[in-house]
């Protein structure tokens, strides 16, 4: 890791084959490691943090795109595209031309000023799903730095997980509720320049719901769960709350019957 002192995030891209760390002070400094090529990617030098670092939050690469990650702080959404570039090394006097690569960065900011988020999701349709500190859902498209739909709540949200079929929140007021997932019409799933266009739509209708009912310790507050993550199978949902509580649902995730999505 290209840094002084310490890394405060690490993420693997979908394929395995970059590792993305940020690192700590002084610099904040973004390297990326190709596992593929066992070697640093080169970027420029002074590629860091593009918020500060008190507010830095959470990066994550695009699921179907590894030269795109997405970095968020309290208030912005960044977005990090790679694109090929060349660099001249020298080395005992011979100059070299060697691949590298320099980052492209296009924010968002919300209209509401004072609106802060927490926590965002990547869907498969290249969108970001993100959780914010009052009752609201907003749908991001990065790679146009749009605002492309929010959702009221009954109360904050703290917990996030996508399926096929659901968007899957945990609230905090220890609800878990299933969103039914509309994706993008079929003709536009075929075609990458209309599905660049258009992404899926969260119906607000809740589909199912779960009470979690635990208290935090022996007070009237009600805990949340704040983690959530499918069993390989997808047959079991693991659940866990940031006072240390842990458990599973078998709640099996919904897969989308292509069969009636076409008789529809």
């Amino acid at each position: 890791m290209e840094t002084t002192v310490k890394c405060i995030s690490m993420v693997f891209s979908r394929d395995g084959k970059y590792l993305l760390m940020v690192g700590g002070v002084p610099d904040f400094k973004i390297s990326i490691y190709s596992l593929q090529d066992s070697k640093m990617l080169l970027i420029p030098d002074n590629t860091s943090l593009p918020c500060k670092a008190d507010e830095f939050l959470q990066c994550k690469f695009n699921p179907a795109n590894n030269n795109q990650f997405v970095i968020l702080s309290q208030t912005t959404i960044y977005n990090m595209v790679l694109h090929p570039a060349y660099k001249v090394t020298e080395k005992v006097n011979e100059k070299k031309i060697a691949d590298s690569f320099r980052i492209e960065k296009q924010t968002f900011k919300h209209d509401n000023p004072d609106l802060q988020f927490t926590r965002f999701i990547w869907d498969q349709y290249q969108r970001v799903h993100v959780l914010t500190d009052t009752n609201l859902l907003i749908q991001v498209y990065p790679k146009k730095c749009s605002l492309e739909g929010q959702m009221s709540l009954s109360s904050r949200p703290v917990g996030i997980i996508l399926t096929q079929k659901h968007l899957i929140l945990s609230l905090e007021e220890g609800l878990l509720q299933w969103f039914q997932v509309e994706p993008p019409p079929l003709n536009v799933l075929g075609d990458k320049d209309q599905q660049d266009q258009k992404g899926c739509t969260i119906l607000e209708e809740v589909d199912q719901e779960w009470y979690f009912g635990v208290k935090v310790g022996e007070s009237n507050v009600p805990d949340y769960i704040t983690y959530l993550h499918y069993s390989r199978g997808f047959k079991t949902l693991i659940c866990g709350t940031e006072t240390g509580v842990f458990g599973t649902l078998d709640i099996e995730a919904e897969a989308i019957n292509e069969e009636e999505e076409e008789d529809e």
